[in-house]
């Protein structure tokens, strides 16, 4: 129930005014809504991605000194995914760290290569659709000849 006062303010201000402000209100607050959460979108990929790329970086430089790097991929998967946590990501499956310069554990070439493929990420306040990322990077053997 309104106060005598609050009906004579509500009176006053749609006497003068009408119903304009309301309707332009009603239709600019979802497209500021819309932009608002492109933003955070936007942001929050490029934050996983930087991350990501970041913690495959980790795990390729580890792995660049390592006397055979082949024979160290639980090592080197580890230290990827303890590099993404660390920056606040979420778990990556060990099965997604690919290794392509291994054949086995035989390291072709002098370059080290590590890989994520198929890192998902959600969106905010979307509708459940997902995104997968990847990441790679490639680092010279310290130790080839």
């Amino acid at each position: 129930m309104l106060t005598p006062r609050a009906k004579a303010f509500w009176r006053e201000f749609l006497r003068g005014r009408g119903a304009g402000p309301i309707v332009e209100f009603a239709l600019v607050v979802p497209m500021l809504l819309v932009i608002m959460m492109g933003v955070i979108n936007f942001g929050r990929f490029y934050f996983v991605k930087n991350s990501l790329v970041s913690a495959v970086r980790e795990g390729a430089r580890f792995a660049a000194v390592q006397e055979k790097p082949c024979e160290k991929q639980d090592d080197i998967r580890l230290k990827v995914i303890n590099a993404f946590a660390a920056m606040g990501g979420a778990s990556i499956a060990p099965a997604k760290i690919k290794f392509p310069a291994c054949d086995g554990l035989i390291l072709i070439g002098n370059d080290v290569i590590v890989k994520v493929e198929e890192y998902p990420v959600s969106f905010v306040l979307g509708a459940g659709t997902t995104i997968n990322l990847q990441a790679q990077a490639k680092f010279r053997w310290e130790l080839s000849s």
